[in-house]
């Protein structure tokens, strides 16, 4: 029974290292997703400003 306990014990650490790297994945793309989307709107306004 211990061993069970032991592996169980091992698929839970594994599950929640699993889930935070996926966390850290998903927030590493959103944060550059949110800078290509703010360069491409200064890109637009300096390209305005220069054209105004």
């Amino acid at each position: 029974m211990k061993k069970a306990d032991a592996v169980r014990s091992q698929l839970k650490v594994a599950e929640l290292a699993l889930a935070e790297r996926v966390r850290t994945a998903y927030w590493n793309y959103y944060a550059a997703r949110q800078t290509v989307l703010v360069i491409a709107e200064s890109r637009a306004s300096l390209v305005a400003l220069r054209e105004a």
